[in-house]
């Protein structure tokens, strides 16, 4: 991707889809950007999920970090729904915490 926010670079992934011809739904998307990755680099074991003894890499995200993000989840609730809107809405102000080997790294300060 052209971005370090997973967000916009799942964003742009799925826009490379739609002009190929090939759907990919926000649960694929977001699953690439978790256990398939560390499942393609043979780390599964070790990354990419919250179970006990993996590794504790993770971000906690705010799908109504705007008005317009509010609007569009608040019109669609599902889980897959409001994981769209933060594929193709999400960017940095999503990001409330991040957390590097289960310790707080980044707190999103409120306003």
């Amino acid at each position: 991707g052209t971005s370090f926010n997973l967000l916009r670079t799942l964003g742009e992934a799925y826009k490379i889809c739609q002009l190929r011809n090939y759907s990919l739904s926000a649960l694929q998307g977001f699953y690439m950007l978790t256990q398939g990755a560390a499942d393609s680099l043979g780390l599964s074991d070790q990354i990419g999920n919250l179970n006990p003894g993996s590794d504790a890499d993770f971000v906690v995200l705010n799908p109504r970090f705007d008005a317009l993000t509010q609007l569009r989840i608040d019109a669609d609730s599902t889980c897959e729904d409001t994981l769209f809107a933060l594929t193709m809405l999400g960017d940095d102000r999503a990001t409330v915490a991040t957390y590097v080997a289960g310790q707080p790294q980044y707190q999103q300060q409120e306003l």
